[in-house]
């Protein structure tokens, strides 16, 4: 997909699917829900659903962020997302701790959540002006 997208009325919105953290932010996704297939039935409800809702909202502030037409907007979804990173890594903790999974998988999943974190930054560092 191309980085803008012409509308009708000469309005260009910017391609989301394009952003390296979106990409990342979706494999993410998938490997959440994969792991969290196999906590605990009581938790189905809470601390899975708690940690993939927190995992897609990185995704989802980062789509809804690109397709602002303003900086301040664009930015506002970043600074979104970038917080949802920070909730995923509590649960992501809190997973660890009640042995839901393994130090290794903690270990990968926290190590690509920072990663996505480094890249939101470094967005919201150029849309400062930084």
């Amino acid at each position: 997909m191309s980085e803008e997208i012409l509308t009708k009325d000469k309005i260009h919105v910017k391609a989301f699917n394009t952003l390296i953290a979106y990409q990342k932010g979706l494999e993410l996704v998938d490997m959440i829900y994969d792991v969290t297939l196999n906590f605990p039935k009581f938790e189905t409800y809470e601390l899975g659903s708690q940690l993939r809702r927190a995992t897609t909202s990185i995704v989802g502030n980062l789509a809804e962020g690109k397709s602002q037409l303003y900086t301040k907007k664009e930015f506002s979804f970043y600074n979104n997302s970038l917080g949802s990173c920070g909730e995923v890594e509590c649960w992501l903790e809190v997973s660890l701790r009640r042995k839901y999974i393994t130090k290794e998988q903690y270990i990968d999943l926290n190590n690509r959540t920072i990663e996505i974190k480094k890249l939101l930054i470094a967005y919201l560092n150029k849309l400062s002006g930084k």
